[in-house]
């Protein structure tokens, strides 16, 4: 195998390692998805935020809600990542696995000397 043959092993690997990356991000996404719209939900159910009076009567109540808000800003950041990931990765891979001509011509541009030839 030549130079040119290991470079073209190398970028379509790399292209099913993108895609194995985005495909497993997929359960991440859908469980962020569900979990964040879980506790919207669940915050709905209990009526929102509640008068200031409340708090000052049960503080727990407090420490409750600032705890969804907490799980739900963590779970759709989770969703978002996931998303991204998802976005990013399956054009690149299928690209790379698909020919990916610009990355090997990138890669296996010829090595120069510094005046202008080849290096040996």
């Amino acid at each position: 195998m030549t130079k040119e043959d290991f470079v073209w092993v190398g970028i379509r690997l790399f292209g099913i390692y993108l895609l194995v990356l985005a495909v497993t991000s997929l359960p991440e996404a859908i469980e962020g998805y569900w979990t964040s719209s879980s506790i919207r939900d669940a915050v709905k159910m209990c009526g929102g935020s509640l008068p200031a009076a409340v708090y000052d009567q049960e503080p727990a109540i407090g420490l409750f809600e600032r705890l969804f808000a907490s799980a739900g800003a963590a779970s759709a950041r989770r969703f978002v990542g996931s998303l991204v990931r998802i976005v990013l990765f399956i054009p690149a891979g299928l690209y790379l696995c698909k020919g990916g001509k610009l990355v090997f011509r990138i890669v296996s541009a010829p090595f120069t000397d510094g005046t202008g030839h080849e290096a040996a």
